[in-house]
């Protein structure tokens, strides 16, 4: 990662790797997210026709295939560049969206939901979403508001009735439309788009609206908070 793209990811709070895995890993990818599709348990939330996959959790403690993509250097190489040498995974996920149909994940900033859910005292944290399937303007790319992590958080709260029991809903702590009006007049939107095996990296705070795509989560250790107090 060259100290070009390290600082326009300070700048823009994502940055997008184009084609960094081949064709036969996507492939390989591919297929095990459809065997995990098949495994049944809390991992697994699916659409409200109840049938359709929506996202699955922890896929990198069932298929080998993750386990080995966490410790990729073309993955781990750049957070650590951009994080800090001690790194772990906090959170490995993979949100599907079905042709033609399921639903959107609502605007929002990561951090909120660990900070709430698990009380993480700082955003010390880097997504490694991975393209699955080729990424274009038609089949829902990630939109982001660019530059949107350097003003903080948004919002810290979560509205009250969760949506879902099972995990922490990005409607749950979805910015208002004012909120997300003010910051697009300021910093305005884009999708980072291109052929699948591409990676993008993306602060906790930056504003974005999920679709489709395989995201890895590192966070820094513990005692790297503590120095860098």
């Amino acid at each position: 990662m060259s100290e070009e793209q390290i600082d326009r990811y300070h700048e823009d709070g994502f940055l997008l790797v184009e084609s960094a895995l081949t064709a036969a890993e996507v492939a390989a990818l591919r297929s095990a997210f459809e065997r995990e599709c098949e495994v049944p348990g809390p991992q697994r939330i699916v659409e409200d026709d109840g049938a359709a996959v929506r996202a699955v959790y922890a896929s990198h403690q069932r298929q080998p295939e993750y386990a080995a993509l966490l410790r990729d250097p073309r993955v781990l190489g750049p957070v650590r560049r951009l994080l800090t040498e001690d790194v772990y995974p906090y959170q490995f996920k993979i949100n599907a969206k079905p042709a033609f149909g399921g639903e959107r994940w609502s605007w929002h900033q990561d951090y909120v939901a660990w900070r709430i859910a698990d009380n993480l005292p700082a955003p010390r944290q880097i997504n490694v979403g991975v393209f699955l399937d080729d990424v274009d303007e038609f089949n829902g790319p990630v939109i982001f508001v660019p530059g949107s992590h350097r003003a903080g958080l948004v919002r810290d709260d979560r509205r009250q009735g969760a949506k879902s029991e099972l995990h922490l809903d990005p409607d749950d702590i979805a910015l208002t439309a004012e909120q997300l009006a003010d910051l697009v007049a300021t910093h305005g939107m884009t999708s980072p788009k291109g052929p699948a095996g591409s990676l993008v990296f993306f602060s906790p705070e930056i504003v974005g609206l999920r679709y489709v795509f395989l995201a890895v989560l590192f966070e820094g250790m513990l005692g790297v908070w503590t120095h860098m107090k």
